[in-house]
């Protein structure tokens, strides 16, 4: 069966129905990979509330089930603004080459929706999409023209000292 990318958004009809089971997932999935799970949840609820631009959510629905979901901010990195992919979980594998290359579009088309929101702002203008992934990045160098640009390195600190 195909997948299907629907966008999360308060404007979006029909989309509400999938939201708890997307936010449950981002929630797992931050706490799986060590994250602060509860202000993830929280950001997304508040920018959802807010029918901020700022917030791109996505389910990726198969036979009317969740089996995947996408999310993106626009946040500031190093003084910019940029659009950073924060979570892309399928569960669905193989996941076919024209539902990546789709879901990189909706990701595009969300940035430009952004930009000509605040338009009014330069400011804020993004023209810059970030990630991290836990996997090979080799894939998105090569097919999605990311580069590499600095090495993400984490260090846990002793609490109280």
């Amino acid at each position: 069966m195909p997948l299907d990318l629907v966008p999360l958004h308060r404007d979006a009809k029909g989309s509400a129905r999938w939201l708890d089971t997307v936010v449950d997932r981002i929630q797992d999935y931050s706490r799986r990979f060590e994250g602060d799970a509860d202000a993830l949840v929280s950001d997304v609820w508040t920018l959802y509330a807010q029918k901020s631009p700022a917030l791109g959510l996505w389910a990726v629905i198969q036979d009317e089930r969740v089996v995947g979901h996408l999310l993106a901010f626009i946040r500031q990195w190093d003084g910019q603004n940029v659009a950073w992919v924060t979570q892309l979980v399928i569960d669905a594998q193989p996941v076919p080459r024209e539902f990546r290359d789709a879901g990189m579009r909706m990701l595009e088309s969300w940035v430009e929706q952004f930009n000509l929101v605040t338009r009014t702002q330069p400011n804020l203008r993004v023209d810059t999409m970030m990630m991290s992934t836990a996997r090979s990045a080799a894939a998105w160098l090569r097919h999605y023209g990311f580069e590499e640009y600095r090495t993400l390195c984490r260090r846990r600190l002793r609490r109280g000292g």
